[in-house]
């Protein structure tokens, strides 16, 4: 089971846990949308970079999408739209500004590191979340 309070500071954990109460990462493993933006940052005068991935159950039940934060890329993203099965990884206590590392827990067809994440439910259990 997920040590759930090293996510406790992640925006819409409370909605992903009231849906999804014992569910790892990993169920995660469809990769239905996966895009990158960069913004400037005034303050540090220099760009950021966030990454959208929406990923779902294999049957399509359950759909959530992250949006990660202040990315910092390990590897380039290789995927076919399947991977093996998200994991997220809190290091909050080992690395300063990178907090958490995302990462496919076989293939490596992804790894990054950013500052935090938010989640959003879009289906849980075949029904769509009104927002």
């Amino acid at each position: 089971a997920m040590d759930k309070t090293m996510f406790n500071s992640i925006d819409g954990i409370e909605t992903y846990f009231e849906y999804f109460a014992n569910v790892p990462w990993c169920h995660f493993h469809d990769v239905i949308e996966y895009r990158w933006f960069r913004k400037y940052d005034n303050e540090e005068l220099s760009d950021r970079y966030y990454v959208e991935l929406v990923m779902a159950d294999t049957n399509h039940d359950d759909v959530v999408k992250f949006i990660f934060n202040d990315v910092e890329m390990l590897s380039d993203i290789s995927m076919h739209g399947y991977i093996s099965g998200l994991e997220i990884l809190n290091k909050c206590k080992e690395l300063h500004r990178a907090a958490y590392e995302v990462l496919d827990f076989e293939d490596g067809a992804i790894h990054m590191l950013c500052s935090d994440f938010l989640i959003d439910v879009i289906r849980a259990h075949g029904i769509e979340i009104e927002k």
